[in-house]
C-alpha cells in the first residue's frame, strides 16, 4: 500500500514566509489553522478520509441510536458545530 500526499507547496511557501516574518508568528498559525480547517470540514461534507476515501457505512446499532434519539441524517452532520 502506497499513500501520496499532496499540497506541500502551499506549506513550504507559507514556512518561508514564516521565516521571513521573524517573531510574528500569527499570521502563518492563522493561515495554516484555515487551510487545515477547510480540510477537515470538506472531508466531513463528502464523507471521505483524508486521502479520499469513503467512510464505512454506519453499523446497524448506529442507525438504531440515531433512530431512538431522534436524530434525522447523518448523526456525524448532527453533531459537529463549527
Amino acid at each position: 500500500m502506497s499513500v501520496k500526499i499532496t499540497g506541500f507547496e502551499k506549506i513550504e511557501k507559507k514556512l518561508e514566509q514564516l521565516r521571513n516574518l521573524g517573531t510574528n508568528v500569527k499570521p502563518f498559525l492563522s493561515t495554516a489553522g484555515q487551510m487545515i480547517r477547510n480540510e477537515i470540514e470538506g472531508s466531513f461534507e463528502k464523507e471521505t478520509s483524508p486521502f479520499g476515501e469513503r467512510w464505512k457505512p454506519l453499523s446497524a446499532s448506529t442507525i438504531f441510536s440515531e433512530i431512538k434519539g431522534g436524530m434525522r441524517g447523518s448523526m456525524v452532520k448532527q453533531s459537529i458545530n463549527f
